[in-house]
């Protein structure tokens, strides 16, 4: 019920179209029909610009445009069937380390968490609700495994499901691994954490097959601003100033459980462990979030698997400490926190969407029409010409001129169309002067091509 809540009523979903990369994604699918290929170095490499692998996130794709070819609402409803799964496998496996009805809870304001909203709005994002699905269920066998005295079944099915999560996004790579490992290890499973070493071999050779060597750089500069990912974490983590709230009650929740010893040393060091696992992995692409933290835009996927750990590791805080009106009233704070973050996320993104909207609706109405795209991803009107005109000539202009976009096309686009459309001031219009601000900035390179001309420039 919740799940249809947050992806009817708040977000809206079923209702919205493509966004971003969608339309490139679609689009590769289309051309690439083979569902096992995707799994294929090949296919692995040219689908994320040899960057990760992701062949679960294709395969997903898909699915969706075998269930309908253009229309978007499969694939949100496939969204939102992700997140149900999820949600309850979250669920099955809090409620071996806490009491059924704080793991219920739990799993409830996980659906709310902005991160898990931006997740279920992107859909080139489903990949982190899979994978966190498959991770759950691998953590969930293996404890299952340890609680069995190593029964081997459910060892292997562990490592299944740790496998295909490493398929759906790395951040899980790394992560789920040393939670398995650190069961394992700790419970003397010795055959296991073998198993699982073999694991993570079998997926670095895997992986070094399909990219080679390849990795994400950090620049200078962020090194140096690094300190501000942590503190602007807890806005990030609740999407608004009340997670600033949410983490002092945790901190002091924290202080207070290590004051009565109720945390032992090796607990301790699974806990700093993880959390310096998560924040290593994600660290190359975190400077994004930590900029854009008030955005609530696409980077926040970056720190879902982040936002999931630390919401569940609070709860499990708060089993441990027993305190029976602190419980109830921190699960009230922080539903009231997340829900108003839930709602501010998907507002945004529902004013964000519909610039895509109205340019790609525009676009595919009016082929005779030069359009000129204001919206942040360029990439998105190219992927919708050739997912819905592959065999028309474009009529489109992006706001940049690069090696994507050359100087040669621009110049040929504005040459061939007599007039420049755009959408300004609640209304798509010709606009003369924005030819000659297109003209100039993009023979001197100036992004975005609607820069106004410099003055002395305009009097010569």
């Amino acid at each position: 019920m919740l799940v249809v809540v947050q992806g009817v009523a708040i977000c809206g979903t079923p209702w919205d179209w493509w966004f971003e990369d969608d339309s490139m994604h679609r689009v590769f699918v289309r051309d690439h029909t083979n569902l096992f290929a995707y799994f294929m170095p090949d296919l692995v490499s040219a689908l994320s610009l040899g960057h990760s692998v992701t062949p679960w996130f294709t395969l997903t794709f898909r699915i969706d445009a075998l269930i309908h070819s253009t229309s978007a609402l499969p694939a949100y409803l496939h969204s939102l069937f992700s997140v149900w799964l999820t949600a309850c496998a979250l669920f099955m496996l809090l409620r071996r380390f806490m009491h059924t009805s704080i793991a219920g809870a739990t799993a409830c304001l996980w659906i709310f968490l902005p991160s898990t909203v931006v997740s279920m709005e992107f859909l080139s994002s489903r990949h982190y609700i899979e994978g966190l699905f498959f991770s759950l269920l691998s953590v969930y066998f293996a404890h299952q495994a340890i609680a069995l005295d190593g029964e081997k079944r459910h060892i292997w099915t562990a490592a299944l499901f740790y496998l295909l999560c490493c398929t759906t996004k790395e951040v899980y790579v790394s992560a789920t691994w040393f939670v398995l490992l650190s069961f394992y290890l700790g419970t003397r499973h010795y055959r296991a954490a073998l198993g699982m070493v073999a694991c993570g071999v079998a997926y670095a050779a895997y992986r070094l097959v399909s990219l080679g060597l390849v990795g994400k750089g950090v620049s200078a500069s962020f090194l140096s601003r690094y300190y501000l990912f942590p503190i602007r974490l807890p806005y990030i983590f609740a999407g608004s100033y009340g997670g600033y709230l949410l983490f002092a009650l945790l901190l002091g929740l924290l202080f207070l459980a290590l004051r009565r010893r109720l945390l032992s040393r090796s607990q301790l060091i699974f806990l700093t462990g993880l959390f310096a696992v998560l924040c290593l992995t994600i660290f190359p692409v975190t400077a994004p979030v930590t900029d854009q933290f008030q955005r609530l835009g696409t980077w926040y996927r970056v720190v879902f698997l982040l936002n999931t750990v630390i919401l569940a590791v609070s709860a499990w805080l708060v089993s441990r400490m027993r305190l029976p009106r602190f419980g109830p009233f921190l699960g009230i704070v922080t539903a009231v926190v997340l829900f108003f973050g839930a709602w501010t996320t998907a507002s945004k993104w529902d004013e964000v969407k519909q610039t895509y909207v109205r340019e790609g609706q525009f676009y595919l109405k009016y082929p005779e029409r030069l359009l000129y795209c204001k919206g942040r991803a360029p990439w998105f009107i190219y992927g919708l010409h050739e997912f819905y005109l592959p065999d028309s000539p474009r009529h489109y202009l992006t706001w940049r001129v690069d090696k994507g976009t050359p100087k040669e096309y621009v110049l040929e686009q504005i040459d061939r169309y007599d007039e420049v459309w755009v959408y300004e001031d609640g209304a798509f219009k010709s606009d003369p002067t924005l030819e000659q601000r297109i003209r100039y900035n993009c023979e001197n390179e100036r992004n975005p091509l609607h820069k106004p001309i410099p003055e002395e420039e305009e009097t010569e």
